[in-house]
């Protein structure tokens, strides 16, 4: 994945396209969500 390759250069990817920021909000919201309920 470009994605995994790109943040081995980088530690921390700095510039997030909308898509991507998108799934890494949807993931956190669900992580936070489990982590309430259950």
């Amino acid at each position: 994945m470009t994605l995994h390759a790109r943040s081995v250069k980088k530690p921390l990817p700095l510039k997030l396209s909308k898509h991507q920021a998108r799934m890494l909000n949807k993931l956190t919201k669900a992580l936070t969500i489990r982590q309430q309920y259950h």
